[in-house]
């Protein structure tokens, strides 16, 4: 009985040296993967799996879908060690004398070359001798990895982001404010063209980035623009000019009546546009990313090109809806006045009021959001 507790104890012991010896492991892996890669995820599971088996393992890990200096490392790497074009992907794992492409490579090989491996120094883009081997993997090139659906649901999610709801209380602000539906119409589409402009040229990296403290000063403007036409659809709005003189009254007026001209309306909304870039998606800034790196081609510009009409679906609508409001209103004026022009111009200006009205509370409460989003 002795015996045999004795070489039970023995067994345990020298069972539980088994992971410590295995622990000792200290080699350097260089991992290069990318964000939103299948094949990345299932690789790096395994590699889990081993820096816990092996404590000791030092594991580098370089994302190359969203950092351009990581993509131009790995960019070196491949060239450094000679990997055709068509072996290249994601993910892929570098070693002293080894390199990894494809997730079935690493949790089928690497292990094994791990404990045969030598040489704890990490990889470097010097160019040594290696031996690789590729699997399943996925392209190393973002550009790549992008489709239709992810681009449609980034643009959406920019298309409702605090910038764009600024411009947009902006927008409808001064859309409101027109009288003829012509007018409606023509500026509408204007303002609309600038958006478009301002956001393909962002993207391209021709246009600075927008601080993103600037939509909350839309929203406190418009909180005060809302608060002065309420005031003035009770007839109070004057209120707003006591202690000017006549002549700062009428030179305020005169700036007003410019903003509200074809050009106003383009210089507006383009300036709008440039404020709205605070805070964007992912995609989109890898986008910019991209052209800032010098990366131009049909595919990009086509992305981008695609992201800038959904942006201006939403005012695109405002525009049909205020001018269908429009020429609803005149319809209902001379409706209410057939044979008089004056008595069917006062209902014009009534309903207008009630519609800016409804509009000014519409953009009082936006315009609360945006100071807490």
């Amino acid at each position: 009985m002795v015996i045999g507790k004795r070489l039970l104890l023995l067994v345990i012991i020298l069972s539980s040296l088994i992971p410590l010896a295995a622990a000792e492991e200290d080699d350097c892996l260089v991992y290069f993967y990318g964000t939103n890669c299948a094949e990345c995820a299932k690789a790096k599971a395994h590699l889990n799996y081993l820096k816990t088996k092996y404590p000791q393992l030092e594991i580098k890990e370089l994302e190359v879908y969203y950092n351009r200096a990581n993509t131009r490392t790995l960019e070196k790497y491949f060239q450094s060690y000679r990997i055709p074009e068509a072996s290249q992907g994601l993910p892929v794992l570098f070693m002293p004398g080894s390199y990894f492409v494809g997730s079935s490579t690493m949790i089928d090989l690497l292990e094994s070359r791990i404990l045969d491996n030598q040489n704890s120094a990490c990889s470097t883009v010097e160019g040594e001798k290696a031996l690789g081997l590729v699997g399943e993997k996925e392209p190393p090139d973002v550009l790549n990895t992008l489709t239709l659906s992810l681009v449609t649901k980034a643009a959406f999610r920019d298309a409702f982001r605090p910038g764009i709801i600024a411009f947009l209380l902006v927008f409808l602000l001064m859309l409101s404010s027109l009288r003829k539906k012509e007018n409606v119409q023509q500026r509408g589409i204007l303002a609309v063209a600038a958006l478009f402009i301002a956001s393909l040229l962002f993207g391209l990296g021709l246009l600075f980035q927008a601080p993103v403290w600037t939509t909350k000063v839309v929203g406190a403007l418009a909180i005060f623009a809302s608060i002065i036409r309420i005031r003035g659809f009770f007839g109070t709005w004057k209120i707003v000019f006591e202690g000017i003189s006549e002549t700062a009254e009428q030179e305020i007026m005169d700036y007003l009546r410019y903003l509200f001209t074809p050009l106003g309306f383009m210089i507006v909304g383009f300036l709008m546009a440039v404020l709205s870039t605070g805070r964007i998606s992912e995609l989109l800034n890898l986008l910019r990313t991209l052209t800032l790196d010098g990366v131009y081609n049909f595919k990009l510009f086509s992305y981008l090109f695609y992201h800038s009409l959904i942006i201006i679906i939403m005012p695109a609508l405002m525009v049909v809806i205020l001018y269908q409001a429009a020429e609803k209103l005149d319809k209902h004026a001379v409706d209410k006045e057939p044979y008089n022009d004056p008595k069917a111009e006062k209902w014009r200006d009534h309903t207008q009021k009630v519609l800016r009205f409804a509009v000014s509370s519409i953009m009082l409460i936006v315009g609360f959001l945006l100071l807490f989003i």
